[in-house]
């Protein structure tokens, strides 16, 4: 049966990606948290998931869906549908996609998790080879485990943004700790209006003068009663105050209430010590992937 292919429609676009790689998850295939895909279609206004993202379909089965990002091409394919074929209607739709909207798709960028022998097999089979730097730890830890200890600076607390000027605030502060960003209070608005995304796993770390300091945002996913956390930070004028851990504490106590068991964050290399004190050990890496 031929791959048709579909653009991003979505809600309903974002609910079928994430099944497909919950599945493979569940296989123990690496793939795409819940929370990957909604704050990649989501993370700010001048994201357009419509252009840059398509789902590709035999009959009614989801086989991949891919996307077209700054870094390069992402993308997930089904567990019984890892043929010649269509990793090359994967790679054919990116190569269109690039030509239509003015982007290199050469040299060709991509990315595949360790675990997933088969798509790395199919990608080097296509001279793509794994990439030394750039090279992400998944890391996780129970929910189950004790809960590492955290003194915060006088008067600072953690708690959800209120009200419109406190987003507004959580949004200069993701631009801050990730400068550049593009990241903006209409852009934070869009987040917010993301399918998974729980205002309640929302957190940031509040000062005795009411400004933000520290943030992280929690996706959670009921069926594998997980929660990712995906971005965290804290502000530069911040750091070393354990500010970002108190706000991850919450954030997975929060998850905790409401069913997650274990707890997923993506880091470098440089990061996995800081994790390591909240407890997490990485248990799969996603490498670069170029040719």
């Amino acid at each position: 049966m031929a791959v048709r292919v579909e653009s991003f429609a979505g809600p309903e676009s974002i609910e079928a990606m994430c099944k497909l790689c919950v599945a493979l998850r569940e296989r123990g295939i690496g793939s795409e948290h819940t929370g990957d895909v909604n704050w990649a279609a989501y993370m700010h206004a001048e994201i357009n998931p419509a252009r840059d993202t398509a789902l590709l379909r035999e009959g009614a089965s989801l086989v991949a869906w891919a996307t077209a990002t700054k870094h390069g091409l992402s993308f997930a394919i089904a567990h019984d549908a890892r043929t010649d074929a269509v990793m090359d209607e994967v790679l054919g739709w990116y190569r269109e996609h690039c030509e239509r909207n003015g982007r290199r798709s050469e040299p060709l960028a991509t990315s595949c998790f360790e675990s997933d022998f088969e798509v790395r097999a199919l990608l080097q089979a296509r001279g793509f080879e794994p990439q030394s730097e750039h090279v992400l730890y998944a890391n996780e830890r129970s929910l189950s485990d004790p809960w590492p200890v955290i003194s915060l600076p006088e008067g600072a607390v953690v708690r959800s943004p209120l009200g419109d000027e406190e987003l507004d605030r959580r949004a200069h502060l993701h631009a801050a700790v990730w400068h550049p960003s593009k990241v903006t209070p209409a852009g934070y608005r869009l987040t917010r209006a993301a399918p998974n995304y729980r205002p309640e796993l929302d957190v940031v770390a509040a000062l005795s003068d009411r400004s933000f300091a520290a943030y992280c945002l929690g996706w959670l996913e009921p069926a594998t009663r997980t929660c990712e956390l995906e971005p965290v930070g804290t502000h530069p004028d911040h750091r070393r105050k354990h500010l970002a851990s108190a706000c991850i504490v919450e954030a997975l106590r929060r998850a905790c209430a409401l069913g997650a068991e274990r707890a997923i964050v993506f880091s470098t290399e440089e990061g996995l010590p800081f994790y390591r004190t909240l407890g997490f050990e990485p248990f799969d890496r996603v490498l670069a992937m170029r040719r």
